[in-house]
C-alpha cells in the first residue's frame, strides 16, 4: 500500500510536470526552469497523504527523502490538499479496512452518538439478581442459574444488604453441582445447604 500509493503519485505527478514543461514552452511563460521531478516528488506524497490520511509525519519523511527543505512548502500544501479533498469524500483506507474486517477500535466523539448523551445509571440494571451468603441449597441455586441466562452471579452479604463479596460463576457452579450430586449420591442432595466458608464470620 505504502510504495504504490508513492509510485502512483509519482507517476501522476510527472506527468502533470510534463504538462507544465510543455505548456511554459508553448503557450505561455510561467517560469524560466520546470522541474518535473518536484512535480513527481509532490504527487507522490499528495497520494501517499490522500490514501492514508497522514499529514505531518508524510511531511517529515519526505524532507528527510529529498535532503530539500526549500520543497517543504510544496510538500505541506499537497499533502494537506490531499487530505482535504479525501476526508469530503470517504474515510482513510485503514479506518475503511477497521469498518471492512470489523475490528474494535475506539470512535471519536461524536456529541450526537446516544452513548455519549446517557450516564451509566440510565442504562443499567436496577434490579440485582444476586445470591445471599446464607439459606442456600444446591437445589435453589441450581435452579436460579438455570431460570436465568446469565453468566455469573454476585455473592451478597444478605438480601437486605447489596455488600458485594464475590462473584459466582454460573457454568462453573452448575458443573460442580450436578458433580457432587452424581459423583456422592446420598451424601448430597439438592436439598443439602451451600456454604461459602471464606466470607462466614
Amino acid at each position: 500500500l505504502f510504495v504504490p500509493s508513492l509510485f502512483m503519485g509519482a507517476l501522476l505527478g510527472r506527468m502533470t510536470g510534463n504538462v507544465m514543461v510543455y505548456l511554459n514552452a508553448q503557450v505561455w511563460t510561467i517560469s524560466d526552469r520546470i522541474e518535473p521531478g518536484v512535480y513527481a516528488m509532490v504527487g507522490a506524497a499528495a497520494m501517499l497523504g490522500g490514501v492514508c490520511r497522514v499529514t505531518i509525519s508524510l511531511t517529515v519523511i519526505m524532507f528527510e527523502l529529498t535532503g530539500g527543505l526549500q520543497y517543504v512548502v510544496p510538500f505541506m500544501v499537497g499533502i494537506l490538499t490531499a487530505k482535504v479533498v479525501g476526508d469530503a469524500m470517504n474515510d482513510g483506507i485503514y479506518d475503511s479496512y477497521i469498518q471492512i474486517r470489523k475490528y474494535p477500535f475506539l470512535h471519536q466523539h461524536d456529541a450526537a452518538d446516544p452513548m455519549f448523551q446517557q450516564s451509566a445509571d440510565s442504562i443499567m440494571e436496577n434490579q440485582v439478581f444476586g445470591v445471599s451468603l446464607y439459606g442456600n441449597t444446591i437445589g435453589s441455586l441450581l435452579n436460579k442459574f438455570r431460570q436465568y441466562n446469565f453468566h455469573g452471579f454476585p455473592l451478597l452479604a444478605s438480601s437486605e444488604h447489596d455488600v458485594l463479596l464475590g462473584y459466582l460463576h454460573t457454568d462453573e457452579m452448575k458443573s460442580h453441582f450436578e458433580k457432587v450430586v452424581s459423583s456422592w449420591g446420598a451424601a448430597y442432595t439438592l436439598d443439602s445447604p451451600v456454604r461459602f466458608k471464606r466470607f462466614e464470620q
